[in-house]
């Protein structure tokens, strides 16, 4: 597994291939709730979470938010998050959010295969702000800008990145109980590389992140019983890749809720990746709560746990 990530990261740093890995990180999502429900979140996700997957969403929560996500990974790997809204009065809602991904200690290798002294180390930042409009009661409008950076050290070298990309949103509702999203991923996208060779000399290159026209709807069943499902085509280089997301949830009491789903299907292995998940509001509070995730994992390397605080204020 440590020998897939070291090729991994020397395919991101020298950008060649058809199929577009930058920012391919994001794709780990933001908050537990978002990955307990299978991913299916364009129509389901309101809040500091929409930042990343539906802008629209920032603007049907009021209030203010915040949420801190953690997921302890093997392989040295870590992930981390923490986003913010606001909508406390008026049409407008903003919202922010920093993303990390990283893995350190990973084998060096020369071009003749052997390993060498020191490690390769990666780390990758996304920082986002969002704006979410009422345009009528029904209808919300949203737009999200990804500022990247990525670096990766090595012994003989290192590599940095810098990029940006612009997401798009739309959210209705139809009725009490059933709301369709629509969302632009990754549009106006570039991802420019800077690599500094054991020469010392520097080359520079520029990758494309992963476009993505993703459609979701959801129902909820008398306030306490919700399912959603989302249809996601990925613009992969030389064609297009379609790929669904569902789950459902359950509101057990004021104190439990209750919530599995399917990830990736279509371009994971088998049916997809399950998923399921719970969140807890401690003394039945709805403006403290912590939320717990578990995704499986088609690269061998165990399922990812998530874990959330969220707080509304």
């Amino acid at each position: 597994m440590r020998t897939l990530l070291t090729a991994l990261l020397c395919c991101l740093a020298s950008a060649v291939g058809a199929v577009p890995f930058g920012g391919v990180f994001l794709d780990t999502g933001l908050g537990a709730r978002a990955a307990g429900m299978g991913g299916a979140v364009s129509a389901t996700t309101d809040g500091p979470a929409a930042v990343l997957y539906n802008p629209a969403g920032l603007a049907a929560r009021r209030a203010r938010n915040l949420l801190a996500s953690y997921q302890p990974l093997s392989l040295n790997r870590s992930r981390a998050s923490l986003a913010g809204s606001i909508n406390v009065r008026g049409p407008l809602a903003f919202g922010a959010a920093w993303l990390h991904a990283g893995v350190d200690g990973l084998r060096a290798r020369n071009g003749s295969g052997e390993v060498i002294e020191g490690g390769i180390d990666d780390g990758e930042d996304a920082f986002l702000f969002g704006l979410g409009i009422n345009a009528t009661p029904q209808l919300q409008l949203g737009l999200a800008v990804k500022i990247i950076d990525q670096r990766i050290d090595a012994p003989q070298g290192s590599s940095t990145a810098n990029g940006r990309a612009v997401d798009l949103g739309l959210r209705y509702r139809l009725g009490e109980s059933t709301v369709i999203g629509v969302a632009a991923r990754n549009l106006l996208d570039k991802l420019s590389w800077s690599v500094t060779r054991p020469s010392a000399q520097t080359s520079t290159s520029e990758e494309a992140l992963m476009s993505a026209l993703a459609a979701g709807v959801t129902h909820r069943w008398r306030g306490s019983i919700e399912a959603a499902a989302d249809a996601e085509l990925l613009d992969v280089g030389d064609s297009c890749q379609l790929r669904v997301h569902a789950g459902i949830e359950a509101r057990v009491n004021d104190l439990l809720t209750l919530r599995t789903g399917v990830h990736r299907m279509g371009d994971a292995d088998g049916f997809g990746l399950p998923a399921f998940g719970l969140t807890v509001r401690p003394m039945r509070l709805e403006s403290v709560q912590l939320h717990y995730a578990w995704v499986a994992d088609d690269l061998d390397a165990g399922g990812r746990a998530l874990l959330t605080l969220s707080s509304r204020f």
